[in-house]
Formats: C-alpha cells, sequence, structure tokens
C-alpha cells in the first residue's frame, strides 16, 4: 500500500476496478483501501462528493461558483450523476437533477447514468434518473446502447438475482430485449473483458 496509515486508519475492502481502473462501489472485492477515520477529510472534487452523497459539498459548490458547469466531467468522460449513480447516491442525485444535471450525458464508454444504476443494482436510483423524464425520452434513454452495445436492461440482467428489480423495473418501463441478444451481448462483453 502506498501512502501512510494514521493511527485511525481502517483498511477496508476497497470497490473492484472496472473498465480504465475506475473503482465501482460494489461491496464485494480482493483488493483493499486505505481510509483514514480520525481526519474527516472533505472531498477533493465536485465528482468526489457526489459518489460519496455529499449533498452539502454539492450544493455549496454549485451555488457559491459562478457559471457553474454542472455538467462538467472528470478524465473518465463522467460527470457527478454518473458517480452518484454509480454508488448508489440517491440523495447526491436528486440535488444534481434539480440543478440541471444531464441525465442523457455519455461518460468516455457511452455510457449514461443508467447504465451505471442497472449496473449497480439500484432499482430505487433508476427511478430517480427516469421520472422526471418525458416517457419517449425514458424509453429512449433505458434503450441506449454504449460503445459496445450494452444497455442498461443486460448490464441488470448480467447482475442475476442482484440485479432483478432493476431488470423488472427496466422491463416495465419500455427496455427491449430478446433471450438471445442478453446471450450474444453476454459473449461479447466476456470476450471483450466488458462489464
Amino acid at each position: 500500500m502506498q501512502g501512510k496509515m494514521g493511527p485511525g486508519a481502517l483498511v477496508v475492502p476497497a470497490a473492484p476496478a472496472g473498465p480504465n481502473g475506475i473503482s465501482l462501489c460494489t461491496p464485494k472485492s480482493a483488493r483493499f483501501r486505505v481510509y483514514d477515520l480520525v481526519e474527516d477529510a472533505p472531498p477533493k472534487n465536485f465528482h468526489e462528493a457526489a459518489e460519496r452523497g455529499d449533498t452539502n459539498y454539492l450544493v455549496k459548490t454549485i451555488e457559491r461558483t459562478i457559471d457553474f458547469d454542472i455538467n462538467m466531467t472528470d478524465k473518465t468522460g463522467r460527470t457527478a450523476l454518473h458517480w452518484a449513480a454509480e454508488c448508489n447516491q440517491i440523495e447526491a442525485a436528486q440535488t444534481l437533477i434539480d440543478y440541471g444535471c444531464n441525465v442523457k450525458a455519455l461518460e468516455g464508454m457511452g455510457r449514461t447514468a443508467v447504465h451505471m444504476a442497472a449496473r449497480a443494482a439500484g432499482a430505487e436510483m433508476l427511478g430517480v434518473l427516469l421520472d422526471a423524464l418525458p416517457e419517449q425520452e425514458r424509453t429512449d434513454l433505458i434503450n441506449t446502447a454504449d460503445r459496445s452495445g450494452i444497455t442498461a436492461v443486460f448490464l441488470a440482467f448480467q447482475r442475476g438475482e442482484e440485479g432483478a428489480s432493476c431488470f423488472e423495473y427496466l422491463m416495465a418501463h419500455g427496455a427491449r430485449y430478446n433471450q438471445q441478444s442478453l446471450e450474444e451481448l453476454g459473449a461479447t462483453a466476456a470476450a471483450g473483458g466488458q462489464d
């Protein structure tokens, strides 16, 4: 491990790395990250605040910054809403949407916040992301494919039992799929290392 661990440091499982080394906010992992619990450090940036669910930081940053771009992206092309969705930070996502964050924004791999929520098995998050949209836009967003042709419904399906509520939500709100296409996407994802 790099860096120094203070007397109050706690080693906790870190989220597994996803594409491009981006950490995923899921509890299952063999890797470890160090969080210093003695020093309650504020988020380093707007995206980290969304990932942590720090709505106070988000609101202060938005309201105190002249010409703040709520849809700014990080080095991976993600908006703060992508991070909030992937980490199932409901209140942070709602705050970002209320301030005008683009729910349809694509990150570096062509995924939307809906993809992130489906991959994280966040059915409630899907509701937050999609409820504000008109029906046709909601259906189009649900069926948006990333650069590999993967849709949110496939990511929910891929999670099995854990993603069942997301899969059902997406299907009830206009997701399109057939068993053959899910199997083909699964084979493509496995061959390309996608998740």
